[in-house]
């Protein structure tokens, strides 16, 4: 495993109290726009990044359209960099806002819906994952990094999946020399708008 990835995995042991704050909103049925509030905007990702002492230059905001499901909603927003990186976030919830089941919940803390996600966001074929953390919070979530390329050019990528609530969430950064501390703070800003 390269030593940057490396570095990475160590820096999601890292206590995180200082980029991760807890949900204080309850769970209800969410429709797509509850989960578009939710997500991370422009300012409070710079926000959760500054807390961190980083500081990105955002090039581009996408919003990532929901999911074509008759039971799920999602909402996403992709931000990419100035130097080529990129920053996720995606929430997924049931349209009827029941509570997940034991099905969805282990394909998450298993770590098969960052490993799916991973097979479909990077060029076909070449995400390969080079790392695992079982949790880093509090059992309710996963860390991963991957090796892949994104329209053609290398990256090495870390994953946040979690669940807090009836919601999913995954958080995800990608660049050519990951070293985890921005991944971190998405997960920790996102964090700060679910419910626990």
């Amino acid at each position: 495993m390269k030593k940057s990835l490396l570095i990475a995995l160590t820096l999601l042991l890292l206590p995180v109290s200082m980029v991760v704050s807890t949900g204080t909103v309850s769970a209800a049925k969410e429709t797509e726009a509850s989960l578009n509030k939710r997500l991370l905007t422009d300012a409070e990702l710079k926000a959760a990044l500054l807390s961190n002492d980083v500081t990105v230059n955002i090039a581009k905001t996408y919003e990532v359209p929901s999911i074509d499901d008759k039971d799920l909603l999602s909402s996403g927003r992709r931000w990419d960099t100035s130097d080529g990186s990129i920053l996720f976030s995606a929430l997924v919830a049931y349209k009827d806002g029941r509570d997940l089941p034991q099905s969805r919940l282990d394909e998450v803390l298993s770590g098969q819906f960052a490993k799916d996600f991973a097979g479909s966001f990077f060029d076909k074929g070449t995400a390969n994952l080079v790392g695992q953390l079982d949790s880093v919070i509090d059992g309710r979530d996963i860390g991963h990094a991957f090796e892949a390329k994104f329209d053609g050019k290398p990256m090495q990528a870390i994953t946040i999946s979690y669940v807090r609530g009836n919601i999913i969430g995954l958080a995800l950064y990608a660049t050519a020399d990951n070293e985890g501390t921005e991944v971190l703070s998405i997960f920790g800003g996102q964090l700060s708008k679910l419910p626990d």
